[in-house]
């Protein structure tokens, strides 16, 4: 699903959303979650901030590029009892950006992260904050 963010228009990139739910073996566990969605890497790939939520959830942010552009990447997954969920969120670091739209998209990631529930179970500890996104990473190309 792609997300509106104005300053995307008339450009090749977009800012989009995905959410994921699967049944999975018994025996996937957070751990194993987390190689398999980071098994595949991207031009640029870097980890930013990795924090495990409790025993069955975790909070990636994570940055790559695509068409010379640096993109943000906001992953929140948790695995339990046969099932996992993953939902991402990725906009692109566009030099003419909207701040305030990127704390507006970080601050609503951050409230549906909180109403993702596996069995009606949730830790909602890890968010993602504007802060913790580097300065640096606003190296945009574009």
């Amino acid at each position: 699903m792609s997300i509106f963010y104005k300053k995307t228009n008339k450009t090749p990139h977009s800012a989009d959303a995905l959410v994921i739910a699967k049944a999975v073996e018994d025996t996937v566990d957070i751990e194993k979650l987390t190689k398999e969605l980071y098994s595949k890497t991207y031009p640029g790939m870097v980890i930013v901030n990795d924090i495990q939520d409790g025993n069955y959830w975790r909070t990636i942010l994570w940055t790559a590029f695509d068409k010379g552009v640096q993109y943000i990447n906001m992953n929140r997954f948790g695995c339990m009892n046969g099932i996992a969920v993953e939902a991402l969120v990725s906009f692109p670091m566009l030099r003419k950006g909207d701040s305030v739209w990127e704390k507006m998209i970080i601050e609503d990631f951050n409230a549906f992260c909180a109403s993702l529930k596996i069995d009606n179970q949730n830790s909602s500890e890890a968010k993602i904050f504007v802060d913790k996104i580097p300065p640096s990473l606003r190296k945009s190309r574009e």
